[in-house]
Parts: C-alpha cells; structure tokens; sequence
C-alpha cells in the first residue's frame, strides 16, 4: 500500500510477517518494538547526563505518559516509532564519540531514520554538520560522502528500482503539495508547545542556549539535534491535515533537554526548595499528560471490525 513515507519501515515489518504472519498484530508488535527500544536510549542519555537514575526513570516516565500526547501513534503500524528509535540512537552514538568507525556507524543510523520517515533527512544534517564543527571538514568528508551516496543518491537512482516506479511520486511529489506555511499553522506549533510541553521546552531551550553561550566546551550533539527536532515539528505542522504524531520528535526532545535542565537548575537551589521545584514541574508536566485510559482501551467490536475490514480489501480488485 503506498503511503506518503519512505519504505524501510515496510521492508523491517516484512521480515517480521515471515515469522509470525501477516496481521495487524505483527505490524503493531514491530512498532512497539521500536517504541521500547526508544525508551531505553531515553533513560540513559538522561542517566548519563544527569549521573542519576532517578531523573533516567522521569525521563522514560513522561515519553510513556505522552501517549495520548502523541496522538497513540507509538504502537500503532506506522512508522513513526522505529523513526525516531533510529535517530536517537543515530545521535546516542554520534554524542559519545568514541572513534571515527562508531561516528560513520551512528551518521549510517541517522541516515536509516530517513529511511523510515524523510524528516529524518533533518536529523541526517544535524548529525554532520555537528561532527564536521568538532572534528574539522577534512576528517569529516567521509560523513559528507556517506550521506549523500546513501541518502540523496540513493532516493534518486535507486529508489525507483527498488520499489517501483511511482516511488518519487508518492514520497515526493504528493507530500510536498501539503506544504502551506500561514498563521494558523504558526499558531498551531506554538499552542501545541504552550498546552502540552510549557515548563520542559522552557527548561531544555535555556540549557541549549546556556550551552551554546559556554561555547565548544558545554555543547553536545543534543543540543544541536534540539533544534532540529523543532524543524520537524515545524514542518509537520505545514500540512493542515496532519496529526499530532508530527509532534513527537520535537515532543521526545522536549522531554530529554527538559529533564535534563530540571535537573540542572533544581541543583543549583537549596535541598527545601530543590524538592519542592521539582514536584511543581512534574505535577504540572505529568497533569498536562493526563488523558482517559479508557480511550485506548481496544474494544471488545474490534475483532469483528478488523475481519469485516480484511474482507473489504481482500474483494478488491487489485
């Protein structure tokens, strides 16, 4: 079924089908695959940004509360959570520096985010554009090289005959027709940060710019990559049409930078008022989370809706 996404997430779920069938349930276990691997890179960048535990578990604690925040797309077959599985591990790998080799093996891994969802290309170039600002141009060409044989060569040449013919025109063409930049759409984005992500956007947008006034010191490729989350979501909210998921990189970052910097300005304050600042900018953060359970609930019609589903696309002709 062509969609308006690249294919990787397609080609993953396929290998699953082999296994254990083709059926809704395979495709959404793919997805909740990607979405619990996604959890445990978020505990321990917070972990090890914090050195505590504590805020790690936080961390995890307010992704898993978003859900309802997410518009419920982490377990739904859909691409989205092995996207942003692969550009935070993309960038986990990036940010530790180990070697050049574990550098192209994190760049190769934000280029397979792209590969799932194009917006991932923003990540793709916050990911270089760091390592070339920290490690020089010219140790740095090779990641230049990689992404674009990977990324737009690839697309272009090798697209088409991999995945048919009307590869570019649903990927390309149909979602950049969506595209339409206006207030409503500006006012959307903001509303958005403002009803859901108040205190944890104020706290990560003022430890990204403190790291950024503190120079090359102070700034990691979480910060970087900060921004270009907030690209996403401003790219996502161009298409009027769009669900929140659109929201959930930007949303992840919010929660990582956030609770990175609650940590960060909590410290700095008295143990009395340390405790008591903490527990408002969660209870406040954790209440604007707060849904009706029962609104993802699976409903006892939904077997039969799913069969009298099948039937229909089974009847087609095509």
């Amino acid at each position: 079924v062509p969609l308006a996404y690249n294919p990787l997430y397609y080609v993953l779920s396929g290998l699953f089908v082999k296994v254990l069938g083709l059926n809704l349930l395979t495709l959404r276990l793919v997805a909740i695959l990607g979405m619990l691997g996604s959890g445990i890179i978020i505990y321990r960048v917070v972990r090890e940004k914090t050195s505590s535990q504590w805020w790690g578990v936080i961390a995890v604690g307010l992704f898993a509360a978003a859900y309802r925040v997410m518009d419920m797309y982490l377990d739904t077959a859909h691409a989205d959570s092995w996207f942003f599985f692969f550009f935070l591990l993309g960038t986990y790998i990036l940010d530790r520096n180990r070697s050049r080799g574990w550098n192209l093996i994190g760049v190769i891994t934000l280029v397979a985010a792209f590969w799932f969802k194009q917006h991932g290309a923003l990540f793709v170039v916050g990911g270089v554009l760091f390592l070339t600002w920290r490690n020089g141009l010219k140790q740095s060409l090779i990641y230049w090289i990689v992404i674009t044989l990977l990324g737009p060569v690839l697309y272009v040449l090798v697209g088409p005959l991999l995945f048919g013919s009307y590869f570019h025109y649903f990927t390309w063409v149909v979602p950049r027709a969506w595209s339409e930049f206006n207030l409503a759409a500006l006012r959307r984005y903001l509303g958005f940060m403002l009803r859901y992500y108040p205190v944890l956007a104020v706290a990560g947008t003022i430890l990204s710019v403190w790291a950024v006034r503190r120079g090359r010191s102070q700034l990691t490729m979480w910060h970087v990559q900060f921004g270009f989350a907030l690209l996403t979501g401003l790219m996502g909210t161009l298409d009027a049409g769009s669900s929140d998921n659109v929201y959930i990189p930007m949303g992840t970052w919010f929660i990582i930078m956030g609770v990175w910097g609650l940590h960060q300005f909590t410290g700095r304050l008295a143990a009395n008022q340390r405790y008591i600042a903490t527990l408002a900018a969660l209870a406040l953060t954790f209440g604007l989370f707060a849904y009706d359970v029962s609104n993802a609930v699976v409903s006892f019609s939904a077997r039969a809706n799913y069969d009298d589903l099948m039937t229909t696309l089974n009847n087609l002709n095509g």
